[in-house]
């Protein structure tokens, strides 16, 4: 996320720079001076890797490679090129920085979208689980009262003693937490579009179905 963010504007300052005649190499450096953390530290190796190799297309891939981000690596695989065949590198550079704002753009306003989803999912998960504690303290545990004060508790067809009313909280508990293992899934999917990123919402939700279904 951070790289993606700042990709843009690195490529905004490596186009300047090699518009006014500052080669690829020494525009890397004036980047590195601008950004951070480790986006900063792989362009340093790869400002070294182009110095000592004087390979600029295998510099860049291998920049992609140790990444992996694909922003980056589409981005790497189009220097790379442009590097390859064309004296106008400034101009690859703007497309490239332009191209890859709009793609983040489009990734942000995605993601602000996917973000009302997950709130109607983890939305649904918290009325679930309100509802299972309704019935499992409000409901079965005054009916099953009310049933041992007239006596007939084994009547009916749902008999409600202490036995059963055990066997309905332990299965109210249960029920809560597999709805919170795959609705956090869901939100994993739906965030990411890889269901094991959910595990922290899965984590989350059982937590709190422990915490409520134990002090409520």
């Amino acid at each position: 996320e951070s790289i993606s963010r700042r990709l843009p504007d690195a490529l905004d300052i490596l186009a300047s720079a090699n518009q006014m005649g500052v080669s690829l190499v020494k525009g890397i450096d004036l980047v590195t001076k601008n950004v951070s953390g480790g986006f900063a530290t792989e362009l340093r190796r790869t400002r070294n890797d182009m110095r000592w190799n004087y390979d600029i297309q295998n510099a860049l891939r291998g920049l992609a490679n140790r990444v992996e981000v694909p922003q980056l690596t589409r981005t790497c695989n189009i220097l790379a090129e442009g590097a390859r065949s064309t004296g106008e590198l400034h101009k690859v550079l703007s497309i490239a920085a332009e191209d890859t704002r709009h793609r983040y753009r489009l990734n942000r306003n995605r993601q602000q979208e996917l973000n009302s989803y997950v709130a109607i999912v983890i939305v649904g998960f918290l009325v679930y689980l309100g509802v299972m504690v309704v019935l499992d303290r409000s409901f079965l545990g005054p009916v099953a009262e009310q049933a041992a004060a007239a006596g007939d508790a084994a009547t009916g067809p749902i008999q409600l003693n202490a036995d059963t009313l055990d066997l309905y909280h332990a299965l109210f508990f249960h029920s809560a937490l597999l709805q919170g293992v795959g609705t956090g899934l869901i939100a994993g999917k739906l965030t990411n579009n890889q269901v094991l990123s959910g595990l922290k919402y899965s984590i989350a939700l059982v937590v709190l179905s422990v915490v409520v279904f134990y002090f409520v």
